[in-house]
Order: C-alpha cells, then structure tokens, then sequence
C-alpha cells in the first residue's frame, strides 16, 4: 500500500509539474510575442517620423498605429485569457484526481486499522 502511495504521489507530482512546465511555455511565447509587436510597433513609429511631410501626416500615422495596437492588444488578452482558463482547468482535474485517490487511500486505512483494532480487542 504505501509503495502504491508513494508511486501514486510522484506520478501526480509529475503530472502537475507538466502542467505547470506548459503553462510556463505558453506565457513566455506570449510574452516574447507581444515584445515582438512592441519592437516592430517602434520602427513602424520611426517610418511614419521618417515619411511624414508635415503634421497631418504624423497625426494620421498615429492614429493607424493606435487602432493597430488596440487590436493586437485585444487579441493578446484574449490569448491570455483562454491559457489561464486552460491552465485551470487542467489544475483543477489534476486536483479532482488527487483527490480520489487521497480519499480511496484514507478509506483502505481506516479499513486496516479498524480490522487491527478488532484483532487487537480479541
């Protein structure tokens, strides 16, 4: 019982360590994604610093980059959103899991120790 416990719990510890190993990937994808945009959002400002032949078109520039980022910047929430709702769902079945088996294990106990207690008494 106790090697079956011990096999059970590391397996579970690994389970939740892959969980947690693939959460961390996606946030750090997303981050480096967004860096990305930030990065091609500054040249994309020094071009229309660059091309602009007075201030109308400076303004008109800014304004296609803000409607551009309010964009991006919806659908990188959105991608944040549906990881951290993917990523609780996940803990949340590996705990439902964990706990069956943490029940299961307390009910073989109880059975051992009242059958002991029984013996004992005899």
């Amino acid at each position: 019982m106790y090697e079956n416990t011990a096999n059970t719990a590391l397996e579970a510890g690994k389970k939740l360590n892959t969980i947690s190993l693939k959460a961390f990937d996606q946030v750090m994808a997303l981050q480096l994604h967004v860096l990305d945009q930030a990065f091609k959002a500054g040249v994309k400002q020094m071009e229309v610093l660059r091309d602009a032949k007075g201030y109308e078109d400076v303004v008109k520039g800014q304004v296609e980059l803000a409607e551009q980022a309010a964009g991006q910047f919806q659908v990188n929430a959105k991608k944040a959103i549906e990881l951290a709702n993917g990523t609780r769902e996940e803990v949340s079945a590996w705990v439902e899991t964990s706990a069956e088996f943490v029940v299961e294990q307390a009910k073989e106990v109880t059975e051992k120790a009242t059958k002991a207690a029984s013996k004992a008494t005899k």
